[in-house]
């Protein structure tokens, strides 16, 4: 029992140093982004990425971004809120609505810093935003979003049905790794602003998973889930 105990709390501690890193990166590209118009690496990147362009890609990507998109993302959200609404599981709620607020506050990051788009000029646009390159909204709500589908929601699946559970895990995964190469493949975002995302991202997530423990997710004990009671 020590050990474990003394494993669980190295692993507390390199997991809180892990989200402490990724947020100093994060916010080290956010003042980046704030004196520069792209990062070294930024343009080799996205040119290497616009190079695998063809027709049927154009439209795969176009599709995959929609993903992202505002109202879509918004939506997502509001939905599955609701759905555990419905449910009466409250610290989901929390967690889901919480993750709203924090997407909200990207889009005020956004306009606070201010950094342009990718110019048509340098690369091929094939989408343009009225807001601000850093962050990446769509990557962002792809690693917030999918993360709590992936941390509150996959794991609810029945035992039985495991085979559905690894394959639902599987798309969100590569839905989020393909939103986020679809705003660089489409011109509308330099790849610091997606490495950005993910840095503000996974952090994020972890915060609202604390939430959702702290208000009271995931206590039902062995006993209530014991079928010979």
């Amino acid at each position: 029992m020590p050990n474990s105990l003394g494993s669980f709390r190295l692993t507390s501690r390199a997991a809180l140093a892990g989200m402490g890193l990724l947020l100093a990166v994060g916010l080290a590209l956010s003042v980046a982004a704030a004196l520069e118009p792209r990062l070294p690496g930024d343009m080799l990147v996205a040119q290497w990425v616009q190079s695998v362009a063809t027709p049927w890609l154009d439209r795969v990507m176009k599709a995959v971004t929609l993903l992202g998109m505002t109202y879509v993302a918004g939506a997502s959200i509001l939905a599955t809120a609701a759905a555990f609404a419905l449910a009466r599981r409250w610290p989901e709620v929390a967690a889901f609505m919480g993750a709203a607020v924090m997407e909200g506050a990207v889009q005020v990051l956004k306009s606070l810093i201010g950094r342009p788009r990718p110019p048509e000029e340098l690369l091929r646009v094939m989408e343009s935003g009225a807001s601000g390159s850093f962050p990446s909204g769509h990557v962002y709500h792809a690693v917030v979003f999918g993360g709590l589908l992936l941390a509150l929601v996959v794991p609810g699946i029945r035992p039985d049905l495991s085979g559905l559970r690894r394959a639902v895990a599987v798309l969100v995964l590569l839905l989020a790794v393909a939103i986020a190469a679809s705003r660089v493949y489409l011109g509308a975002h330099w790849p610091s602003d997606v490495l950005g995302s993910v840095a503000l991202g996974i952090p994020s997530l972890a915060m609202l998973v604390y939430l959702w423990r702290w208000v009271g997710g995931g206590d039902s004990s062995p006993q209530d889930d014991d079928p010979r009671q």
